[in-house]
């Protein structure tokens, strides 16, 4: 529920330009992320609640899934990252979301459907794990991540983010069709791998071209922004381009429009 309402507080603080939602919306972020995450040799853990100095841990697949999206979020509304992990690198909301979807795949996926299932593998007292891909009270972790893998694989140029998604879809859509009503929060996501489209924007002085991105940001739109900071390792963007000149791509699937220099270009594009 944090992470569902981080993610509300960053948009509605650019939609009615109120910055202090996105500073309230940081701060949560970063509570979550100094009190109830750890690492486990090379995997990045999430607890599923915490009271006082309690922890419930593990988290669930859900908890998972809001909090990658709420990290790619935060990037997208240009909020401060400053926590450093326990390598003492300095890392990004990208970064933080790719670490979380490496764990979350790990510990919660069939390695046959890529379907996820709500408690992890290693979560004790479960007697029996089911892979539910309908919509409950909340939308399925399932569709949740698909429009992550979907940001991810632009971002970065990895097929695995892209196959990842694949399988998923493949394993969902039988059930999808028999009850397209249990499944809306699937069809949504479906649009948005099919239809959707991220604008990239990197380089110095880039402000104004983030407020133009951010302005045309829709449902099935989203805006990445990658600054030197950022450890990924990128196919499409590598970190040489990040100190050069302010730049935006608009990408769709695989593919992305020629570099973008000038607001005007970009607005122009935007509308078309």
């Amino acid at each position: 529920w944090n992470a569902m309402m981080i993610a509300a507080l960053a948009k509605a603080s650019f939609a009615f330009k109120k910055p202090e939602w996105l500073e309230l919306a940081t701060a949560c972020f970063h509570s979550i992320v100094e009190s109830m995450t750890t690492y486990e040799e090379s995997f990045l853990r999430l607890a599923h609640s915490r009271r006082g100095n309690k922890l419930v841990w593990p988290g669930v697949a859900s908890d998972y899934v809001f909090m990658i999206r709420a990290a790619l979020i935060l990037n997208s509304y240009g909020a401060q990252w400053s926590k450093v992990d326990h390598n003492s690198r300095f890392i990004s909301y990208i970064d933080f979301a790719k670490q979380l979807v490496e764990s979350l795949i790990h510990f919660h996926a069939n390695t046959e459907t890529g379907l996820l299932s709500l408690p992890a593998f290693d979560a004790r007292d479960v007697v029996f794990r089911t892979f539910i891909t309908a919509d409950d009270a909340t939308p399925n972790p399932n569709s949740i991540l698909l429009q992550s893998l979907y940001i991810l694989a632009g971002i970065t140029g990895e097929h695995r983010y892209t196959e990842t998604a694949q399988k998923i879809i493949r394993s969902i859509l039988p059930s999808a069709l028999e009850n397209p009503f249990g499944h809306a929060s699937f069809l949504n996501a479906i649009d948005v791998y099919l239809n959707g489209s991220q604008i990239i924007v990197l380089g110095n002085h880039r402000q104004k071209l983030l407020d133009i991105a951010r302005n045309a940001a829709q449902l099935n739109r989203f805006v990445s922004e990658l600054d030197h900071h950022s450890t990924i390792t990128s196919t499409r963007f590598p970190p040489s381009e990040y100190q050069k000149q302010a730049t935006a791509y608009i990408c769709t699937g695989q593919e992305c429009s020629l570099p973008i220099s000038s607001t005007e270009q970009l607005a122009s594009a935007l509308t078309t």
